[in-house]
């Protein structure tokens, strides 16, 4: 019930997924917060991640395999990116190793890309 509700699909060797930005996400100007883009495009290089990381390994992150998360990630705001609109969101992976993982994203609103991101994954190993 709280939280973004971002929800991501596979399609054609990418990530998508669309996403209805509301009034509470809001910054001072009118315009979705540079701190909900970042965390938007944080959780969908993510999911970019696991999908990518399913597939190779024939197990899902978390569920029956080792967990990912961010090491890093760089936003680049292009444009405002307008509230009471719907977002689509693309991720893909650039690279992809055996504990390590490069993506890159971005929002577009109305086919304008209103920012991109990158992001650095590494898989986390359990403790002995």
């Amino acid at each position: 019930e709280q939280g973004l509700g971002l929800r991501s699909f596979a399609s054609n060797g990418t990530v998508i997924a669309e996403w209805e930005s509301v009034e509470v996400y809001r910054s001072g100007i009118a315009v979705v917060a540079g701190g909900v883009i970042g965390t938007l495009l944080d959780c969908h290089t993510g999911a970019a991640v696991l999908n990518a990381v399913g597939t190779r390994d024939g197990r899902t992150p978390y569920v029956d395999g080792d967990p990912w998360v961010t090491k890093s990630y760089t936003v680049e705001f292009r444009r405002p990116t307008p509230l009471n609109r719907r977002l689509h969101l693309v991720a893909e992976i650039s690279d992809l190793e055996n504990d390590r993982a490069h993506a890159i994203g971005s929002i577009t609103v109305d086919g304008v890309i209103t920012a991109t991101a990158t992001a650095d994954w590494r898989r986390i190993q359990p403790h002995p």
